[in-house]
């Protein structure tokens, strides 16, 4: 079945809640959604049927201090409606983000994910992500992994870890928008 990448609009934010119905997925309030529309627009797309049948998005941002080698593209939600899982549909996203990252000069892609989706976290591995570290309680009361990808910048991988100390975050602490 063909499938098209394209930007997402502010009209797409009623069409993916179908998208949302998922108890591994992470949904977030409207203005989550309307922040990164506004300020990362070229990093929040959908994958789309020939139809036009929303198969799935991503909102991704890039952010991080150049000068501490920590630049980077980082996955906000990458979400995949059930009946298009296993289709390749978040390898296209993901894939998709990751070129944009390379082309703003980014070292890494990154994302988190729940400890308990395993599922998960065995497509990220499929796609070269690694285990960078813990976060405890990311999710609330659940830890999460933060788990990366070397860019083409970072021909060494260093970006990928290991990371300073003993691997588990206790707090973490968001980059400004």
């Amino acid at each position: 079945m063909t499938t098209a990448l394209r930007r997402m609009s502010y009209d797409d934010l009623f069409e993916v809640a179908h998208v949302n119905i998922d108890p591994f997925t992470v949904t977030f309030d409207p203005p989550f959604y309307t922040e990164y529309l506004s300020r990362f627009p070229e990093q929040c797309f959908i994958c789309s049927s020939a139809t036009g049948t929303i198969k799935g998005y991503m909102i991704g941002k890039d952010e991080g201090y150049a000068e501490k080698d920590e630049y980077h593209i980082h996955i906000s939600a990458v979400t995949v409606a059930a009946e298009y899982r296993r289709q390749g549909v978040a390898r296209q996203l993901i894939e998709r983000l990751e070129e944009i990252g390379d082309a703003l000069g980014c070292t890494f892609c990154d994302l988190f994910v729940k400890v308990s989706n395993g599922t998960a976290a065995k497509l990220y591995e499929a796609l070269n992500y690694v285990k960078y570290r813990e976060i405890r309680n990311y999710y609330g009361t659940e830890d999460g992994l933060d788990m990366r990808h070397a860019l083409t910048k970072d021909v060494d991988r260093k970006s990928e870890g290991p990371p300073k100390g003993n691997g588990v975050l206790n707090k973490w602490i968001n980059y400004p928008l």
